[in-house]
């Protein structure tokens, strides 16, 4: 148990919760031989993946092992849950997410202890971690509550690979289950773009497994998070509907039933994609805006349950350029007005042109990136002519669509 614990705390301590198994090797004195029999033990299986190298040569030394264990806090808590089987800890947003170092509320009234609350209490014997120390669960939570330390299904890695061939599910010839250079890009950030697909994968699935509510919903006290290993993640995934991955449906299909858990932040969802009729109409709408023949690469919905009473359909347009597609997350987030993160305020336009006039064309892939949103309250707050608009507060503006695309001359 220690040398898990001292392999799980070196792990954490890393930047992406990554690192080759010659370092975790050195740093807590233990043989490769005997780190790899630890995780890959059938009762660990959950808390590691073994990430090799996609053209080994003489040695393991650049093998890599990822930790997948995942303890997710409900993004409900801080506005009462009601949900009485909840399967995820209730714990003060300020303790575990990224943008936080601590809750500073002295009189705070949500939980900061992960081990005090019965319920939280619950899910930590289910999850067979009650011999793990407090100050390991906190850090645990913290990662898996951050894309950047946790290969979670989050926007970043969502927007380039198809959910439904993750989950072995996917039924549509069209789609290609490959790394493409989106994700490759993502992966690169993480240091593991040159490590086995599927060991990348089952990473992932292994993540999304214990996202799924109805997984957690068949532990039972003292039971180890592994106890249906045996069982595949992708047969775990494929037992789940989800209501944001519906691939090119003519229309919703019922969200009836529990859904994996992917990566939202107070009830905004970066949903599917558009029929491919839609789509078509998008590429006419932003070829005559821009005056140029474009091509679609991707068009999302994105819905926020919070805001959608209050803007309604006939409210007026806008746009706001992008310059990273990575920065989309920090964006989607801005429009909640109980977060603060990397952005003070946006500026929207009027107009596709301005938008993408004032937008940025990448330079791996040559794709620009705006976003549609809803305003409130538009009338005489234009900066200047080309009909700029700076927003400050998040409640005037809930984002509706996202687009990447490029110039199709060619």
């Amino acid at each position: 148990m220690q040398k898990l614990h001292q392999i799980i705390n070196h792990l954490l301590l890393t930047n992406h919760s990554i690192d080759s198994i010659d370092k975790i090797s050195d740093s807590i004195q233990i043989n490769k031989d005997d780190l790899i029999v630890i995780i890959k033990d059938d009762q660990y299986n959950d808390y590691f993946q073994l990430l090799r190298k996609n053209t080994p040569k003489n040695s393991s030394s650049s093998d890599k092992i990822a930790l997948t264990l995942d303890l997710y806090a409900c993004t409900q808590y801080a506005k009462e849950c009601k949900n009485v089987d909840c399967q995820y800890l209730h714990l003060c947003p300020y303790m575990v997410k990224p943008q936080y170092e601590r809750c500073t509320n002295k009189s705070c009234q949500f939980e900061h202890d992960i081990q005090k609350s019965e319920h939280n209490q619950a899910i930590v014997a289910k999850r067979g971690l009650m011999q793990f120390p407090a100050n390991m669960l906190k850090e645990i939570v913290r990662a898996s509550n951050n894309p950047e330390r946790s290969l979670r299904l989050s926007i970043h890695f969502r927007l380039h690979y198809c959910f439904f061939g993750l989950s072995h599910q996917c039924t549509k010839f069209q789609c290609d289950h490959t790394l493409n250079s989106e994700c490759t890009g993502y992966l690169r950030r993480k240091q593991i773009y040159d490590a086995n697909v599927t060991d990348i994968l089952d990473a992932f699935r292994k993540v999304a497994k214990q996202r799924n509510s109805n997984y957690l919903a068949t532990l039972t006290a003292n039971s180890h998070t592994t106890a249906t290993s045996k069982k595949s993640s992708s047969t775990i995934l494929s037992q789940t509907t989800t209501t944001i991955n519906n691939l090119e449906a003519e229309s919703p299909q019922s969200s009836t039933g529990d859904h994996i858990e992917i990566e939202t932040d107070e009830d905004s969802y970066i949903e599917d994609l558009y029929p491919l009729a839609n789509q078509g109409k998008i590429e006419d709408k932003l070829s005559t805006a821009i005056g140029c023949p474009i091509k679609l690469c991707l068009a999302k919905r994105i819905s926020n349950k919070g805001k959608q009473n209050q803007f309604e359909l006939n409210l007026k347009s806008m746009y706001c350029p992008i310059e990273k597609p990575s920065d989309i997350l920090d964006y989607i987030r801005w429009q909640n007005s109980s977060q603060t993160g990397k952005l003070s305020s946006l500026l929207i336009y009027a107009n596709i042109q301005d938008a993408h006039d004032n937008t940025k064309q990448q330079c791996d892939n040559d794709q620009f990136c705006l976003l549609c949103v809803r305003v409130l309250n538009t009338n005489n707050q234009y900066k200047n002519d080309q009909n700029e608009l700076k927003i400050t507060n998040p409640n005037l503006i809930m984002f509706q669509e996202l687009w990447l695309y490029k110039y199709d001359i060619f």
